[in-house]
């Protein structure tokens, strides 16, 4: 008899977390399958990296905003879950990225010291003219 109701028991444990777990649903999150690829800006095309007037604003980049939605209106994507970088490199392929930079939101103006300092990083020479490839990416944090 008393196998009898451990049996039983073991059963109906088994059928009501098998209900639950179909019962909860999973937020999906959106807005990748849309996203069309950035289209990063710059204010120059040409920048000269010298010593002179380190303040001074050398270059500024902007890019178009990124929405993620989920689909469940209960949940919302905090925004202090999508990071932003802009990663700089001396190849169009980006292999290798030689520098990333976190940014926040959807513009950096760098000075002439900062601009320096990311194309020393990247192994360019005062005066010589070379070209620098900038993208953005997006990395979602974790939960």
């Amino acid at each position: 008899m008393k196998h009898t109701y451990i049996h039983i028991l073991i059963a109906t444990t088994a059928i009501l977390l098998a209900a639950c777990a179909r019962d909860i649903e999973q937020p999906v999150l959106g807005g990748f399958e849309t996203a069309s690829p950035r289209h990063l800006t710059a204010s120059k095309t040409t920048v000269v990296m010298d010593g002179y007037n380190e303040d001074a604003p050398a270059v500024t980049f902007s890019w178009d905003r990124f929405e993620l939605s989920v689909s469940n209106s209960d949940y919302k994507v905090p925004t202090a879950s999508i990071t932003s970088y802009l990663e700089f490199s001396k190849t169009e392929a980006f292999s290798p990225i030689d520098t990333t930079l976190k940014v926040n939101g959807y513009e950096k103006v760098f000075t002439n010291q900062e601009l320096n300092l990311i194309l020393s990083k990247v192994g360019y020479a005062m005066k010589v003219e070379a070209p620098l490839h900038v993208r953005v990416s997006y990395v979602v944090g974790e939960n």
